[in-house]
């Protein structure tokens, strides 16, 4: 509990080393952490999140239920968290390309442009969703979701044929830097892109 306690801490960093040393400890903190995550204060939350992606399997469904937190702190904190423990959780953070946060779709977006090769190599049977998730991104409101989701789309190589149209449609957008990665993914996706020449 005192180790708990220094999660109030005044000081960041003193919060940040007693989340960091709660996961260190391992599953034996997982119920003062499964109390904190489900706590009244932000703050907290998001701490004990960053402790619980120490955990591995174990925190899955309570950084599952973390992505419907109400601060977008500590949203961005459990997508980030799911990731790490691998892409079997995808499904879950694909569904926050639709959050009602610019932020969170964007963050979202963007780590999975990170990812995207690692998916496909690893995860063959997600492509689909991911493709599917990532052709309804890129006709988002947000330039910074358009932008993102686009550049995944050119990590996805010849998967990514599976949205042509909605690449195609995005070498009409209004910012350079969409169309730019837009005419990429096309590239990538090499023979099977002619369908985007008139």
């Amino acid at each position: 509990e005192l180790l708990a306690n220094r999660l109030w801490d005044k000081e960041e960093m003193v919060r940040s080393k007693a989340a960091w040393a709660l996961g260190r400890i391992g599953v034996k903190s997982f119920p003062t952490l499964k109390r904190l995550i489900r706590g009244k204060y932000p703050h907290a939350r998001y701490y004990a999140v960053l402790a619980l992606r120490q955990l591995g399997g174990v925190s899955a469904p309570l950084l599952q239920n973390a992505v419907k937190d109400p601060s977008k702190k500590v949203r961005r904190a459990a997508v980030e968290s799911l990731l790490m423990l691998g892409s079997k959780h995808l499904s879950i953070v694909l569904g926050l390309l639709q959050d009602k946060s610019e932020n969170i779709r964007s963050f979202v977006a963007w780590k999975i442009s990170t990812m995207a090769p690692k998916i496909v190599q690893q995860q063959p049977k997600q492509i689909s969703n991911l493709v599917k998730a990532l052709r309804g991104a890129i006709q988002d409101e947000s330039n910074k979701v358009r932008m993102y989701a686009s550049f995944a789309m050119g990590k996805m190589g010849v998967h990514a044929a599976q949205a042509m149209d909605a690449l195609v449609l995005a070498l009409q957008d209004k910012e350079w830097y969409i169309r730019k990665n837009a005419a990429s993914a096309l590239g990538t996706i090499g023979p099977r892109a002619r369908k985007s020449i008139p």
